[in-house]
Formats: structure tokens, C-alpha cells, sequence
């Protein structure tokens, strides 16, 4: 995709939702969250987040890093 056909995808995206108003505003926040809070989608969240925890446990400690003076340095790890 190249950057002027995204710039104008966007535009259009802008234009739309700015005649659609408020109200279409307010209904797709509506089912958009309803959509993010269904017990399918929080379930496939926590799925992710538990895979996503495991890979940062299983490369823990075997990644490092040389600063400016050539000494290694462990990365600290991040909680998800």
C-alpha cells in the first residue's frame, strides 16, 4: 500500500464519519465495545497475553545487550 493511497483512504474515512454524525458515531462506540467486551474476544485477549508472557519468560536471561564500552548488560524483563 503506498502512502498517498493510505493519506486518502483516510481523508475518506474522515469525510464519511464527519457526515454520518454523532449519533453513528455513538452506535459503532456501542457495538464496538460490546464486540470487545464479549467473553469470546476477552478470552482470546487473555490467551495473548498469557503467550505473550510465556515468550518473555522463555528468552529472559538469555538476552543481552553491549553498551558503548562493550560490556554486557542484561536486558531487565517486562510484566505484562
Amino acid at each position: 500500500m503506498s502512502v498517498k493511497s493510505f493519506i486518502l483512504g483516510g481523508i475518506a474515512g474522515y469525510v464519511l464519519g464527519a457526515r454520518a454524525g454523532r449519533d453513528r458515531y455513538e452506535q459503532i462506540v456501542k457495538l464496538s465495545s460490546g464486540v470487545w467486551n464479549s467473553k469470546p474476544v476477552r478470552c482470546g485477549v487473555t490467551k495473548a497475553q498469557d503467550a505473550a508472557a510465556s515468550a518473555v519468560d522463555s528468552v529472559k536471561g538469555r538476552v543481552k545487550h553491549s553498551n558503548a564500552d562493550d560490556e554486557a548488560i542484561d536486558i531487565p524483563a517486562v510484566d505484562f
